[in-house]
């Protein structure tokens, strides 16, 4: 929604608010001010080192309660913190799906 005009943004806004809309696929631009989701019960979050703790929770608020996956191939400290401390499950994907 970034790049679109306001024209363009409108009905992809009401169709998340709606319930219309069943996927959105997006980066900063989904938790901004003025988009809201009907029955967001899925958030990922990826490369999450590039959003901070209030940005994820600002995406993580819209929903009630949604789960939330949070990923990053980057092992930054911040990242590695929040995994050893608890704050993170692990599922790790160390093999390509089929197909």
């Amino acid at each position: 929604m970034g790049s679109m005009t306001a024209a363009e943004r409108a009905p992809v806004r009401a169709a998340l608010a709606s319930g219309a809309a069943s996927l959105a696929v997006g980066t900063h631009a989904l938790f901004q001010e003025g988009v809201a989701f009907a029955r967001l019960a899925v958030a990922v979050i990826d490369e999450q080192h590039r959003f901070g703790v209030r940005q994820r929770a600002l995406l993580v608020g819209k929903g009630q309660r949604p789960n939330t996956f949070i990923m990053s191939a980057t092992p930054i400290p911040r990242t590695l913190a929040l995994t050893a401390y608890g704050d993170f499950d692990v599922s790790l994907l160390d093999e390509l799906p089929p197909g």
